[in-house]
C-alpha cells in the first residue's frame, strides 16, 4: 500500500515538473519558438536528464493546452508554442538559495501532515519551483532536499478533503458571505449548518474553519473541521454580519492549543510544576506561544501558560499524571479527574 501510494505521488510530482519545464521551454521566443513533440522530448532528455516517449509528450501537450493555454499549428508534425499574452502566471520570486531551501522544507513538512488535496498542491508547487531553476541550481536544491525526511506527527495525517469544499469555503471567505453545508459531528447524524466563515486555521495539518453559527442568531462562534464538511453552498446574497472583526477574532488563535479552545472568551493562567517525562516534554516542545519554563530544582520544572479553556491541557496532563507535582488553577484538576473517570468507565 505504501509503495503504491509513494509511486503515485512521485508520478504526480514528475509529471507536474515535466509540464513546468515544457512550458518554460516553449515560453522562450513565443511564436518564434514552435516545437514538436520530438524536439521537446530531446530537450528534456539532453538538458534535464528526463527520458520519456514522444507519445507521453503528446499527452502532456494536450493536457497543457488547457492548463497553460498552449497554442498549436499544423498536423505533421503538430507544433506548439506559449504566448505570454494569452497565459502568463506573472509570478517572479527573488529568492536566495537559503530562502528557497526553507520554502522546500516548509512545503515538504506541510505535505507530510496535510490531507491529500493539499498534499498534491504542495507537490505541484515543489515541481514548479524546480522547473523554474537552471539544471545546476535544481540539482543543488535536490541534493539538499535528499538530506531530509518528513513524516506526520503523533496526531496523524488529516483525512481527505473534497477540493470543492475547500474552494467554496475560500470563495465565501474572499467574498465575505455565508455558506450552507452538511456537517458530520462525532456520534451525530449529518446536519445542515448555516455559517458565516471568519478564518481558516491549520493545526497539525488539519484545516479548521472558524465561523459564526447563524442558526443561533449569529451570536456563537465555533470551529468546524473541513474534513467533515460536505455539499458546501456559497450564499452570494447573504453577507456575513457587519459586527465581525476578523483581526480581533484571529487574535483568539493566540490562546488556542492545537486548534482547540478558539472562540472561548475565558482563559486559564496555568502553572504546572512537573518532573520526569512531562518536564522533558515541555523542555523539548513549545505547545503555545505563551509557554515559559523555569527549572526550580534539580528535578522539578515550572511551566506557565495562558490558554483558552478546553480539554486539551487536562488531557495532556492525564497522560503524564504521575509526573505532575502541582497544577493551578484547581479547575484543571477537576477536568483531569473527569477525563480519568471516563477512562476508567470504558476500561476493560
Amino acid at each position: 500500500m505504501y509503495n503504491g501510494a509513494r509511486r503515485s505521488e512521485m508520478a504526480t510530482k514528475s509529471k507536474a515538473h515535466r509540464h513546468q519545464l515544457i512550458y518554460n521551454f516553449l515560453l522562450k521566443g513565443g511564436s518564434y519558438n514552435k516545437q514538436d513533440a520530438n524536439s521537446i522530448r530531446s530537450y528534456l532528455e539532453n538538458f534535464h536528464n528526463i527520458s520519456v516517449s514522444g507519445r507521453t509528450i503528446e499527452r502532456d501537450l494536450l493536457e497543457m493546452s488547457e492548463d497553460y493555454k498552449l497554442i498549436s499549428e499544423g498536423n505533421h508534425p503538430r507544433k506548439w508554442f506559449a504566448d505570454p499574452d494569452v497565459f502568463n502566471p506573472n509570478v517572479r520570486l527573488d529568492l536566495s538559495p537559503k530562502e528557497l531551501e526553507v520554502i522546500m522544507i516548509s512545503l515538504e513538512s506541510m505535505k507530510a501532515n496535510s490531507p491529500e488535496s493539499i498534499r498534491n498542491k504542495c507537490s505541484n508547487a515543489i515541481a514548479s519551483l524546480y522547473g523554474s531553476l537552471s539544471k545546476d541550481h535544481s540539482q543543488q536544491i535536490q541534493n539538499f532536499h535528499n538530506k531530509f525526511a518528513f513524516s506526520s506527527g503523533s496526531q496523524g495525517r488529516a483525512n481527505p478533503i473534497d477540493d470543492k469544499v475547500t474552494e467554496k469555503v475560500i470563495d465565501a471567505l474572499n467574498k465575505d458571505v455565508c455558506i450552507y453545508c452538511f456537517y458530520n459531528k462525532d456520534g451525530e447524524d449529518k446536519k445542515l449548518r448555516f455559517l458565516a466563515p471568519i478564518f481558516i486555521q491549520f493545526s497539525g495539518g488539519t484545516p479548521y474553519l472558524y465561523a459564526r453559527d447563524m442558526e443561533k442568531n449569529g451570536s456563537v462562534s465555533k470551529t468546524f473541521n473541513l474534513t467533515r464538511m460536505e455539499g458546501v453552498e456559497v450564499k452570494i446574497d447573504m453577507p456575513i454580519p457587519m459586527d465581525i472583526d476578523r483581526s480581533k477574532e484571529i487574535e483568539k488563535v493566540r490562546y488556542s492549543v492545537n486548534g482547540f479552545g478558539i472562540g472561548h472568551e475565558e482563559y486559564w493562567d496555568l502553572k504546572i510544576i512537573c518532573q520526569g517525562n512531562l518536564a522533558q516534554f515541555f523542555k523539548e516542545k513549545k505547545i503555545h506561544p505563551s509557554q515559559k519554563e523555569e527549572q526550580i530544582s534539580e528535578d522539578a520544572l515550572e511551566v506557565s501558560l495562558k490558554v483558552a479553556k478546553s480539554d486539551d491541557i487536562p488531557r495532556l496532563l492525564v497522560g503524564h499524571w504521575t509526573d505532575v507535582l502541582e497544577v493551578s488553577p484547581r479547575e484543571i484538576v477537576s477536568k483531569a479527574n473527569e477525563i480519568l473517570g471516563g477512562m476508567k468507565k470504558v476500561a476493560p
